[in-house]
């Protein structure tokens, strides 16, 4: 055997630091192709930061690191190109089906529409998902999601795989379905790098393991390297009573002279033993004091005593085997126990990569996926259609009469102002989409592929585009059924329109900043909507600035609203100045200015 085999991560001395925190202190790797290598640590010991760094989603602070040959701050690009992520969350889009959510990044590593349809039908079958292929994302349990999560990271046979934490919140069976996944993977050639807490996961499907604690190496080796490296055996007992803990726990300690934990349940003791000759005594002075012993082992120390030795404390995330519960089929290295679930017969670099993808087609496959959200979402399709009608006949109907005297007369100075606040509302959902990408983990998952950077952003802002035609469409046809007659006839409808998607184009990069800088959908749309509701009704879309407070006429006559609406109800009455349309598009080309640059940075570094 090669005594120094090639590897597909190096990392010296990897630093990353968060305010006062190091997350990565000075970590070291070294994993060799082709293999599964377990990462094992506690919540907060740095391993879901590292994963990120090799991944290339963060820069490091300090250090470097190598992956698959390839720098991951100077040659990035060639890194996406061959690795894949798995996140901690399932990062598929919930809103999509499984079909579509594989067809899409198919289409992102440059499939054409047939190859992307057929890529993603055998993938489908291999996890065993065609069943609820044309179900929404958001119906699937926990294991068909992480199911799905596998399979779009293996559109194309990635050579490494990121997996971080991939069976947390699993069932059994599901386990078994990932681990099976992962062992053919590895079979096949792929390097998977584990992140888990999972003791009997890293047991069973680990080559090597490192042992991570506070943000660097503490032990690293195979599973029977890290168990010699504690030394002494290990008894285990179970109690019958739990009342008896405390005094088996004391008598233990004085026999062995020896440290002896408790495990939580109150029945299980546990202590690492250097005179093996006293257990067999220990053990007797128990049964004579009446103290009733379930059962005991006598061996070489567990992964998690070895683990609790190295770092202090326990793994937090337990699961049936480590607890020392039964209920879990434990599959071997060579034959994981399971009848669901895919295998790779050939080596990633065997399989035939598609061109990698312009950023046009990059684009366009993220514009279809916004123009999806439209039909799978209903409060979207509710807000682009119920808004603009909602609006239109409240104020036609309910107030039209008493503000202009006539509801027709009213229903012609209302419609372009109720198309401008139709369209505007539909506009925040560019943002709420947005940070729903981050908050599921989707936001990483397109990070790490080898696109044009801003194109999930371009994309989304042109398939947008079609929310906003859609919205004036229904005001405008709405309208000529109610009586409304343009005066400029339809280049003034397309004159108006025009304007109304100029303007929304700029206002939506407001949305897609504060996207990235507040935490939940929720905060973008409720700020997005306190935003928009002053500048709607301070304006002129309902009611002529002349009837309103003197005080409030100043604030409409500076409002960017008030000069929109003026030129979208002059531009379908055939009276537009140039001027006017000047001072729109001026306005747009302001806040793409301000905004865009502000999105693009705060998207290419998030973290």
């Amino acid at each position: 055997m090669d005594p120094h085999p090639e590897l597909a991560i190096e990392a010296s001395s990897l630093v990353k630091v968060f305010g006062r925190t190091r997350a990565v202190d000075g970590l070291d790797l070294a994993v060799p192709r082709g293999t599964v290598y377990g990462f094992l640590g506690p919540n907060g010991a740095g391993k879901t930061t590292a994963i990120r760094i090799l991944a290339t989603l963060l820069r490091p602070d300090g250090g470097s690191a190598r992956v698959l040959g390839y720098d991951v701050e100077r040659e990035a690009d060639r890194v996406r190109q061959r690795v894949s992520l798995t996140g901690q969350f399932a990062s598929v889009d919930e809103d999509l089906t499984g079909l579509e959510n594989l067809v899409l990044l198919a289409r992102l590593w440059g499939h054409s529409r047939r190859q992307a349809r057929a890529r993603a039908s055998e993938l489908l079958d291999a996890f065993d998902l065609s069943d609820v292929a044309g179900r929404q994302v958001k119906t699937y349990s926990g294991g068909l999601r992480r199911r799905l999560d596998i399979a779009a990271s293996t559109i194309v046979t990635p050579e490494l795989l990121f997996l971080d934490e991939p069976t947390t919140g699993l069932d059994p069976r599901s386990r078994n379905q990932v681990w099976r996944t992962v062992r053919s993977l590895a079979d096949a050639g792929t390097t998977v790098l584990l992140t888990t807490q999972y003791l009997d996961e890293v047991d069973q499907l680990a080559d090597r393991i490192a042992v991570i604690d506070s943000g660097k190496v503490v032990a690293e080796g195979t599973t029977a390297e890290l168990k010699r490296s504690v030394g002494s055996e290990s008894l285990k007992v179970r109690l019958l009573h739990s009342e008896q803990q405390s005094q088996a726990m004391s008598m233990l300690s004085d026999f062995l002279d020896a440290k002896v934990h408790a495990d939580p349940d109150n029945v299980g003791l546990r202590a690492r033993v250097s005179q093996p000759q006293h257990v067999t005594e220990a053990l007797t002075q128990l049964s004579r004091s009446a103290i009733a012993i379930g059962d005991f082992s006598f061996g070489r120390p567990s992964l998690d005593e070895v683990f609790l030795a190295l770092t202090g404390h326990a793994v937090t995330g337990s699961t049936a085997t480590s607890r020392g519960g039964c209920c879990m089929t434990t599959p071997s290295k060579s034959g994981l126990e399971t009848t669901i679930g895919p295998t790779f017969d050939s080596a990633p670099s065997s399989y035939i990569r598609p061109p990698q993808p312009n950023a046009l087609s990059v684009v366009l496959a993220f514009g279809w996926r916004a123009v999806l959200k439209i039909k799978h979402v209903p409060e979207q399709l509710g807000d682009v259609i119920g808004i603009p009608i909602m609006f239109t006949l409240l104020f036609t109907y309910l107030f039209g009469g008493a503000l202009a005297g006539s509801t027709e007369n009213y229903l012609q100075y209302l419609l372009p102002g109720s198309l401008v606040m139709g369209v505007m509302m539909v506009t925040i959902y560019s943002g709420v989409t947005l940070n729903t990408d981050l908050s599921t983990g989707v936001f990483d998952r397109f990070r790490s592929l080898p696109i044009w950077r801003p194109a999930p952003i371009v994309g989304a802002l042109l398939g947008d585009g079609g929310r906003y035609l859609a919205a004036s469409g229904i005001v405008i046809g709405l309208g000529m059924l109610l009586g409304f007659r343009p005066g400029g006839g339809v280049v003034g409808v397309l004159s108006a329109v025009g304007l109304v998607l100029a303007f929304s184009f700029g206002l939506t990069w407001v949305w897609t900043t504060l996207a990235l800088i507040l935490r939940t959908p929720n905060a973008v749309m409720n700020l997005g909507m306190l935003v928009l509701f002053p500048l709607t009704f301070a304006s002129n879309v309902f009611v002529d600035p002349n009837t309103t407070p003197g005080w409030l006429q100043s604030f409409i006559d500076i409002n960017p609203v008030t000069d929109l609406v003026t030129a979208v109800r002059h531009a379908m009455q055939g009276t537009v100045s140039t001027g006017e349309v000047s001072g729109v598009l001026v306005t747009s080309a302001v806040l793409v200015a301000i905004f865009a640059p502000l999105t693009i940075r705060l998207y290419a570094t998030k973290s």
